[in-house]
């Protein structure tokens, strides 16, 4: 399940930053220069869920959402394709702001890397660094440390939604089983 997949990014991601914020608070001491580029590049902050509603928005348009008779169901596929999703976009929207027009831009600059998108798919495949220059003065800066304190809270953040998609998915199943079996 993708949601399941994001969860074991976000959480490597937020191990990830929580240990190069370490290094920098402990002056560089855990991490060589190629390490940090290795550990940084690992982190998918710009990963996000996009969930299909189509079912759901032809059950909303044809009526088909009164036949469903249980209310704890309705109310469950209300929650995960309204409010949810609202949140879900509202995060997303944001992290693809600071990530890939604000934040990654600046990095690679700063640190001169370049990337490059390897797997079946580019756009979901893996980054790897193909070649970088470590910038000390920038990774001591406020700069880069406000921007991996706001990935953190920003990974955080988002891992918190998905397990609570995750569950409400869940809860979904279970119900459209009792549903079915009525």
């Amino acid at each position: 399940m993708q949601i399941r997949e994001i969860l074991k990014n976000k959480e490597l991601s937020i191990t990830n930053f929580e240990l190069i914020i370490r290094d920098i608070d402990n002056k560089h001491i855990y991490l060589t220069d190629d390490a940090f580029f290795e550990t940084y590049i690992q982190t998918v902050l710009g990963q996000t869920f996009m969930p299909r509603k189509g079912i759901f928005n032809q059950l909303i348009s044809t009526g088909g959402l009164e036949l469903i008779k249980s209310k704890e169901l309705k109310n469950n596929l209300i929650e995960i394709f309204n409010h949810l999703k609202e949140r879900n976009e509202s995060i997303s929207r944001i992290i693809d702001e600071l990530v890939f027009i604000k934040h990654q831009p600046l990095i690679d600059s700063k640190f001169r890397t370049r990337r490059k998108q390897i797997g079946k798919e580019a756009t979901y495949g893996r980054t790897i660094i193909t070649d970088a220059v470590f910038n000390e003065s920038f990774y001591y800066s406020n700069e880069f440390y406000e921007i991996l304190n706001s990935s953190l809270a920003y990974s955080v953040a988002y891992k918190n939604l998905m397990q609570s998609m995750l569950q409400e998915y869940k809860k979904s199943i279970n119900l459209i089983r009792v549903e079915l079996s009525s």
